[in-house]
């Protein structure tokens, strides 16, 4: 079962500004978790974030992706470096 994955326009905008080939590699991922998001054996390095929100990081080399999971979609609230990544959650 594939889910349907939105993407923040600031998170868009953020991904626009990033290098091609970091930019094609976190499409790629976002790809995959749409098809493998929460089946055992993933090759996604993913996990729930502790706060208030049911919050998901998808670590991609040096950038997360933090998204939250609802109603069969995958809402992508930042992409950014992982040192900027958990700022203001």
């Amino acid at each position: 079962m594939s889910y349907e994955v939105v993407v923040h326009p600031k998170a868009v905008k953020r991904l626009n500004r990033l290098p091609d080939d970091t930019r094609e590699l976190i499409k790629a991922r976002l790809r995959d978790l749409s098809n493998e998001f929460g089946k055992p054996g993933s090759k996604l390095d993913v996990r729930k974030l502790r706060s208030e929100k049911e919050l998901f990081r998808l670590r991609i080399g040096d950038y997360r992706v933090v998204f939250e999971f609802a109603d069969e979609v995958i809402w992508v609230a930042r992409i950014s470096h992982r040192r900027e990544a958990y700022r203001g959650l």
